[in-house]
């Protein structure tokens, strides 16, 4: 779901990497809170329903 992508989620003390946090639902609405780079926090929002949506059956 989550991946650094932006120059500050890439450069830093562990680049490359960033940590989940928790997550907040508010309607279709997810606020996905993550750790970026060991240096900062960052929020990412998604549509729950656009996650639905891409989910494959098994």
């Amino acid at each position: 779901i989550l991946e650094p992508e932006a120059e500050y989620e890439k450069k830093g003390f562990f680049g490359e990497v960033v940590f989940s946090c928790g997550a907040l639902v508010r309607g279709d609405t997810i606020a996905m809170y993550y750790g970026v780079s060991d240096t900062s926090m960052a929020c990412a929002e998604l549509s729950l329903q656009d996650i639905l949506d891409s989910l494959e059956p098994v």
